[in-house]
């Protein structure tokens, strides 16, 4: 989804009307909304992935 809301947010922002703020206002806030999404749906990725198969590392270790 962010794919798809960097890019309308840069397009509000190139077609801005300063006569008519309320039109392409609140779209420019497509392109941070995009870009938190972005970086949230990364973030949960490398919380959630299993451990590596060749290294070991984020492998949980049981508890003694």
């Amino acid at each position: 989804m962010s794919v798809v809301l960097i890019p309308g947010g840069l397009m509000n922002i190139r077609g801005y009307d300063a006569a008519m703020p309320g039109t392409n206002g609140p779209g420019m806030f497509w392109l941070l909304w995009g870009a938190a999404l972005g970086i949230a749906t990364y973030s949960y990725h490398l919380r959630r992935r299993g451990g590596c198969r060749y290294c070991g590392q984020g492998q949980h270790l049981p508890t003694p």
